[in-house]
């Protein structure tokens, strides 16, 4: 039998308090105050979950081509993206998700787990990292009972983990280009 993570615990309490701890589309809605459900962000969100499943080891990776994956996603079925291209014009939502947002959940539900956020320039880099510090400190807390490391004061790079527990193996770490 394997042994049971940090992030299994923390699952475990936050799957019985909030849907927002379960889909990432709740987590958006819940977080921002002023989120719209569009079908393509609800899309990207559904992917964005299939990659953290292939991440913790819940689902293999998909074979199905791009269409397929949407059908699959779109009808529930639990399956795994090991990676993702996310292409959508801009002003669309792809940052605020899988920049600002996704993060937050995703160290919420995995916080021994590490991040890179990579931008095409420091700045923009640094920017973004800001919200998504912002955001988690205001939400990851209230939800997951996981928090930033007191001892990491930086913008572009932080350390979290379980608040009770005071451990801190998960990072978040920002750069550019």
């Amino acid at each position: 039998m394997g042994q049971t993570t940090t992030g299994d615990m923390v699952r475990s309490v936050a799957d019985s308090l909030h849907p927002a701890t379960d889909h990432l589309l709740d987590f958006c809605e819940e977080v921002t105050g002023f989120w719209r459900r569009a079908p393509h962000l609800e899309i990207l969100c559904l992917a964005l979950e299939a990659v953290e499943r292939y991440i913790r080891g819940e689902a293999p990776a998909t074979d199905l081509g791009p269409d397929a994956v949407v059908e699959a996603l779109l009808a529930g079925e639990l399956i795994g993206i090991d990676r993702l291209m996310v292409l959508m014009p801009p002003q669309h939502g792809k940052t605020e998700v899988a920049s600002r947002l996704f993060p937050c959940w995703f160290l919420g539900r995995n916080p021994d787990r590490k991040v890179l956020l990579t931008a095409y320039n420091t700045r923009w880099a640094h920017e973004i990292s800001v919200d998504t510090r912002r955001y988690f400190e205001w939400a990851v807390p209230r939800l997951f009972g996981v928090g930033i490391s007191p001892e990491t004061e930086a913008a572009s790079s932080w350390h979290v983990g379980r608040i009770e527990a005071d451990r801190f193996f998960g990072r978040f770490h920002a750069t550019g280009w």
